[in-house]
């Protein structure tokens, strides 16, 4: 399970709105001593996220919880974004080059850039048909004891 603090600041109807800062990396680079994540940090600032929740804990507002999303959830996502479009892109390549072989790479660049479109489009279609919307819902697992969260 992937875990996030954080600060409900709105309750209503059963749900939750649940406040984060966006992390650019791990403690070394927001120190300026990793691989450099801390410096789009410092160049655009931190942003606070909000997401809304069921209120399976009961929580009030001002409370830190601790929310979690499914390791699956994560995997599937990766895949549905990265892995569908760039079939697309290599099935249209494929595709283009059994049909230009003679005359340049005109028509392998043009088909794997619309198989890229296309599978794009249909990760589009997905996602915003809310298909695989409880998936990727994040839920709240337990009510944090010791934050390190900071608002600016």
């Amino acid at each position: 399970m992937i875990e996030q603090t954080v600060k409900i600041i709105r309750i209503s109807a059963g749900k939750a709105t649940g406040e984060s800062l966006s992390k650019s990396g791990c403690a070394r680079c927001e120190a300026g001593e990793g691989c450099g994540g801390g410096i789009f940090s410092k160049l655009f600032g931190n942003k606070t996220f909000h997401i809304e929740l069921q209120n399976q804990l009961n929580a009030n507002i001002g409370e830190h919880i601790v929310i979690g999303l499914s390791e699956r959830a994560l995997t599937l996502g990766s895949l549905l974004l990265y892995l569908i479009p760039l079939i697309g892109l290599v099935f249209g390549a494929v595709i283009g080059d059994q049909l230009d072989a003679n005359q340049g790479e005109f028509w392998t660049l043009l088909l794997s850039l619309t198989g890229f479109a296309l599978n794009l489009g249909v990760v589009h279609l997905i996602v915003k048909n809310g298909i695989l919307v409880n998936l990727f819902k994040p839920v709240m697992l337990y009510r944090a004891s010791s934050v390190n969260y900071c608002s600016k």
